[in-house]
């Protein structure tokens, strides 16, 4: 906000869309101040800023301008599975991921990581509103309850990450019947 002319101007404020965001009190010939108004914006708008404040003279001086915003939305989803969901220790799963981007902008270098189980799979380019699945096969030793994270990059490399939890269930052999059979015997 500054004053452009060459009186002095009191109960200078500035609103935004209507609702006052700053009040300035007093501002001299030449004399400008920088405003941050931490606005919250969802998605494309308009914001319509007015500053006004009052001459020697007592007449209200007013100045309005509109900018048009474009929100960039930057969004990732992951989906993680199993198969078979139990597994006997030391065997192997197959470890199904589906990434989604669900953003307006192109993805770069997704790279699919478990926490427990190392990486999973990488994505070169995920364009919007698409997705694609990462497959691998693990040998599981121990259940797991596990967080799966996708992470890529816009062109700027703005980090996107999601995550999703992964659940993998322990499955004991049963003793066979003849081992059964054995422990009855006194």
């Amino acid at each position: 906000v500054s004053d452009s002319g060459d009186d002095s101007l009191t109960d200078v404020l500035l609103k935004l869309n209507g609702s006052t965001i700053s009040t300035l009190g007093k501002l001299s010939p030449g004399e400008f101040r920088v405003i941050k108004s931490g606005t919250l914006i969802s998605g494309n708008c308009s914001l319509e800023f007015e500053a006004q404040g009052e001459d020697s003279a007592g007449t209200v001086q007013s100045e309005a301008a509109t900018v048009n915003v474009s929100c960039v939305i930057m969004a990732l989803k992951v989906f993680a599975s199993a198969s078979p969901a139990a597994v006997s220790p030391g065997e192997s799963c197959e470890i199904t991921c589906i990434v989604a981007n669900t953003g307006k902008v192109t993805l770069n270098d997704i790279f699919v990581i478990s926490k427990r189980l190392g990486p999973l799979g990488h994505i070169d380019c995920l364009y919007p509103k698409r997705q694609m699945t990462v497959t691998t096969n693990k040998t599981v030793r121990s259940a797991i309850e596990d967080t799966i994270t996708a992470e890529g990059f816009t062109q700027e490399r703005t980090s996107v990450r999601a995550s999703t939890t992964l659940s993998i269930e322990l499955v004991r052999s049963s003793p066979s019947l003849e081992d059964s059979f054995q422990a009855e015997v006194p």
